[in-house]
């Protein structure tokens, strides 16, 4: 019996004036042909609807899977951005202070990951802990040498120390150009100091924490950060 192909569906049938495929019927026994129905493939075979159904869902399903994943890794991420909030830095970072430190070994690594040295071994005078550090270069001034001290349950201090031109005496009022450029870059950085009453010192605060640059009774610059201001002298 001669095929005849369903205008509806597609495929093939042997004999009936009903698709038993779709159920529609076969227009009286006459296919209804179209391109797509009597393309050929490359390979002279016969267009197989059934195959390409097969096919095209097997791309949807695919589709579909990979939009599920890329959907799933974005819902991750943003999950686990939000649950986990950026801990901001704080203002006094390393080299110029330890914020966070609770001992003097923290405070160590802390400025070793920044890039000093220490010099020589940690040792405790009046109950308080230090550890010396090599010269060191503090935006963009050489240090004379550096420490960082502290006292348990009391103060936590790192203090630089800088050197004028040798031979000249400066003070608060006569300010050297070392004191000078570190003023200014202290102050870019961290905006307006605070400025002493007598004028012994400039000083700034942030995030609970003291930075204080001042002459020291021997004409060297002292740069200091304090851990917390309620404990903090200089």
């Amino acid at each position: 019996m001669k095929e005849i192909k369903c205008p509806f569906c597609g495929r093939e049938n042997t004999r009936g004036k009903y698709c038993m495929f779709c159920g529609n019927p076969l227009a009286g026994g006459t296919a209804v042909r179209d391109e797509k129905a009597t393309a050929k493939k490359e390979d002279g075979q016969r267009w197989d609807p059934e195959t390409v159904y097969v096919q095209s869902r097997g791309r949807t399903i695919a589709i579909l899977a990979a939009v599920i994943v890329v959907i799933a890794c974005v819902a991750v991420v943003l999950v686990t951005q939000q649950s986990i909030p950026a801990k901001p830095e704080r203002a006094f970072a390393a080299p110029i202070g330890t914020p966070g430190a609770k001992s003097l070994k923290e405070m160590t690594a802390m400025l070793k990951k920044a890039g000093m040295k220490p010099s020589g071994a940690s040792y405790t005078l009046l109950d308080t802990n230090n550890q010396h550090f090599d010269p060191f270069v503090i935006l963009d001034e050489n240090t004379y040498y550096s420490v960082a001290k502290i006292k348990e349950g009391e103060e936590i201090v790192v203090a630089h120390v800088f050197e004028e031109e040798r031979g000249k005496t400066y003070t608060m009022s006569n300010q050297g150009p070392v004191f000078k450029r570190l003023l200014e870059k202290l102050t870019e950085k961290y905006g307006e100091s605070v400025i002493k009453g007598t004028q012994d010192y400039y000083y700034w605060i942030q995030q609970g924490d003291m930075l204080v640059l001042y002459y020291t009774y021997d004409g060297k610059i002292r740069l200091e950060f304090h851990e917390g201001i309620g404990s903090a002298s200089v």
